[in-house]
C-alpha cells in the first residue's frame, strides 16, 4: 500500500521538523554556556592561630563580596586563576587592619571557592574583662538586669580573643551589630554603648545600658484586707508607696516582664514587718504595667479576723 502526501503537507512536516531541530540546538547551547560559567562564591579565611568567630564572619562575607564582583558569570575556560586570586589579594589587603593576607588560592568552578590565609601583626588579645553599668536604675531593677545580662562577655569574646591589638577598631562594627542582637534577645528594654581599651594583650570593655522609652511615669498604689482593719494597713503604705515608686522610670516591657519577680518582692517585704509576723499576714500583690501603672497588695491572716466597729 503506498500512501501519498500532498506538497503542502510535506512542507509543513518539513518545517516542524526544522523547529525543533532549531529549538534543540538553542537549549543545548544555553545549557552548555551556563555550565562553563560560575554561578556562585564561596570564601573561606583562615590564620596559623585561628580567628574570633564574628571577626571571621565578617572578613569571609568580604572576601566573597569580592570575590563575585570578579568571579560571577566569568567563562571558566577563559578565567586566569592566578591573576584573579591575585587581585582579591589586593583588594582585601587594603581593606584590613592587624592581619596581612599571605595568600589566596582560587578553585573555579560553577561554584567557586575562594580561601584566603591571613598573618596576624603583633600582640594578640588574650584576656577580656567587662564591666557593666546599670544607667538610672534602683538596685532591685539593677540585679534584674545583671541577670539578664548573665553572658554578655561572650559577645566580646567571640570578637576579640585572639584578635591583633591593632585591629581593635576595625571590629567595632561587628561588636556593635551582635550586641544589639543580644540585648534583643536577652534585654529588649534597654540599649547598650560600650568603649573597649587594651593595654597589651588585655582588652578592658565598658558597657552602659539604659532603658528605652516607654517607661512607668507614676505608681498608683491600693492597699485591702478582708481580715484586718485597713487601718491597720495604713501603718505600712509608706513602704508600700516607695515600693511601687521604685518602678518609677523602669522602662515598661521590662516590669511586664518581670512582673512576677517585682510582686513577689513586694509582698515579702510587707509581710516580714512585725506586726504583720504576729498577726501571720499573707500578702498577694498585683501589677498591671503600663506608663500610669497600678499596685494594688491584698494581706490577710490566717489566724486573725477582725472588724472595726
Amino acid at each position: 500500500m503506498t500512501i501519498q502526501l500532498g506538497r503542502g503537507v510535506v512542507g509543513q512536516v518539513f518545517l516542524a521538523c526544522l523547529l525543533s531541530l532549531a529549538a534543540i540546538g538553542v537549549f543545548a547551547c544555553s545549557a552548555a554556556q551556563a555550565a562553563g560559567r560560575v554561578e556562585a562564591v564561596t570564601a573561606h579565611v583562615t590564620a596559623p592561630d585561628g580567628l574570633p568567630p564574628l571577626v571571621q564572619q565578617r572578613m569571609e562575607t568580604s572576601v566573597q563580596v569580592i570575590s563575585e564582583q570578579l568571579l560571577l558569570g566569568d567563562d571558566l575556560h577563559a578565567a586566569d586563576a592566578a591573576a584573579k586570586s591575585e587581585i582579591i589579594r589586593q583588594v582585601f589587603d587594603k581593606v584590613l587592619v592587624g592581619y596581612t593576607v599571605r595568600d589566596v588560592s582560587l578553585q573555579l568552578g560553577d561554584t567557586a571557592e575562594v580561601t584566603v590565609e591571613l598573618s596576624p601583626w603583633a600582640d594578640q588579645i588574650r584576656t577580656i574583662s567587662v564591666e557593666t553599668h546599670v544607667e538610672g536604675m534602683p538596685p532591685e531593677v539593677e540585679r534584674l538586669v545583671r541577670e539578664d545580662l548573665a553572658d554578655v562577655s561572650a559577645v566580646f569574646s567571640d570578637a576579640l580573643y585572639g584578635l591583633p591589638v591593632a585591629a581593635t577598631d576595625w571590629t567595632n562594627g561587628v561588636l556593635k551589630h551582635h550586641l544589639e542582637a543580644y540585648l534583643a534577645e536577652h534585654l529588649p528594654e534597654f540599649r547598650g554603648d560600650f568603649e573597649v581599651e587594651t593595654d597589651g594583650s588585655a582588652a578592658e570593655v565598658s558597657l552602659t545600658v539604659y532603658p528605652r522609652l516607654p517607661v512607668v511615669r507614676t505608681a498608683d498604689l491600693s492597699m485591702r484586707s478582708s481580715t484586718i482593719p485597713n487601718l491597720t494597713l495604713l501603718n505600712h503604705r509608706e513602704l508600700m508607696q516607695e515600693q511601687a515608686d521604685m518602678l518609677v522610670g523602669v522602662p515598661v516591657a521590662f516590669v511586664a516582664r518581670h512582673q512576677h519577680d517585682f510582686e513577689h518582692l513586694f509582698s515579702e517585704r510587707l509581710d516580714a514587718q512585725r506586726d504583720f509576723r504576729a498577726l501571720r499576714m499573707k500578702t498577694a500583690v498585683t501589677i498591671a504595667p503600663q506608663e500610669r501603672m497600678t499596685v494594688m497588695s491584698r494581706s490577710d491572716s490566717s489566724r486573725y479576723r477582725a472588724r472595726l466597729t
